[in-house]
């Protein structure tokens, strides 16, 4: 049995330690803040907000996001205005603080990604947020998120280009269709500024 050296990565690839946090934070914390950093909203909008923007890859419900708000209020992320609505419900508008804006900046630039079968969702989601970055931090999070597409890209390379494997032509395809997608995705890396 021949054993097979591991592929060569092409480009060097950065190693991000969290010093901030010893948990990874879930993505649905950063898409409430991402959201609540926009507009202030209840919890129904914010969740339609949340569906709207990321629907190709976070749906969560509201029975999800209450526990999250609750826990992001209790420690000063969050601040909550109640007010009686017109037919005397009980209406809680959630909004970002500044303890949460700085949350939510270090949650994202030391955000550990979940492994290589999320990437695409991953980088995608951070993609769509990059607006929210200006400057040095949008350069490092494009650098992290290139960085973990080039890992990808390698793994796929390594997998295509595997002879042991003999791989159907059906997943041939598909993995080549997955290589395709994450190279469009480093591309449009590299375009922005």
């Amino acid at each position: 049995m021949v054993r097979q050296e591991p592929a060569k990565l092409l480009s060097p690839v950065r190693i991000w330690v969290s010093p901030f946090f010893v948990r990874r934070v879930p993505m649905n914390e950063i898409l409430v803040l991402y959201i609540l950093k926009r507009h202030d909203l209840t919890i129904y909008s914010l969740q339609k907000a949340i569906e709207e923007i990321f629907f190709p890859y976070y749906k969560p419900s509201v029975g999800s996001l209450s526990p999250i708000l609750d826990k992001m209020q209790e420690k000063g992320f969050l601040a909550c205005d109640e007010k009686l609505s017109k037919g005397g419900m009980l209406s809680k508008k959630f909004s970002i603080t500044q303890e949460g804006l700085k949350y939510f900046r270090e949650s994202i630039t030391n955000y550990k990604f979940t492994g290589l079968a999320n990437v695409i969702r991953e980088v995608s989601t951070f993609m769509i947020m990059a607006e929210a970055f200006t400057g040095e931090d949008k350069k490092e999070l494009q650098l992290k998120l290139k960085d973990n597409l080039l890992v990808l890209r390698n793994k796929l390379n390594e997998t295509l280009d595997n002879p042991y494997l003999a791989l159907a032509n059906s997943q041939l395809s598909v993995l080549s269709s997955i290589k395709t997608h994450v190279q469009d995705l480093i591309l449009q890396l590299d375009e922005v500024k």
